[in-house]
């Protein structure tokens, strides 16, 4: 009888440490008619929790983590990278720029797009999670989700 008591209360307690819990990292890359993304957002919304966003790479990749297991609707944006200046490239003014005789390599070509997220227009349906068509279940720790939109 003490056995069934501790089995069912093991039970319980191993229910509440992991049922509900558990989250996961989500990852993966966003392309746009084939082409990869190389700014914007990516935002998770879970059924029950608050929205997640992670930042899209130049590569196209992103990383959402402490995503909740379940369905999440997703939403991709890119219009927050059209102010976005390359980052590790230094703009020095024009006269600086002529009087100093041996700049790095990064410094002498202000454009240097290496680094950049440049903007890339993409249909406004998919900034809205109701209208994007794109959902998925998150359920391992570790999930790759792929976003191809079209």
């Amino acid at each position: 009888m003490h056995w069934l008591a501790f089995l069912y209360g093991s039970s319980v307690l191993f229910c509440i440490m992991g049922c509900g819990g558990s989250v996961a990292t989500v990852s993966g890359k966003v392309s746009y008619q084939g082409k990869p993304l190389s700014g914007g957002t990516v935002t998770l919304i879970p059924e029950q929790g608050v929205p997640l966003t992670g930042a899209i790479k130049p590569d196209g990749s992103y990383s959402i983590a402490k995503v909740p297991f379940g369905r999440v609707k997703v939403a991709v944006e890119t219009k927050s990278a059209q102010s976005k200046q390359p980052s590790g490239v230094i703009q020095l003014p024009a006269p600086i720029r002529q009087k100093t005789a041996q700049l790095p390599k990064e410094l002498e070509n202000p454009n240097n797009t290496q680094e950049t997220s440049r903007y890339i227009p993409i249909p406004d349906r998919y900034s809205d999670p109701d209208k994007s068509g794109l959902s998925f279940v998150v359920e391992k720790s570790k999930q790759v989700f792929d976003l191809e939109l079209k």
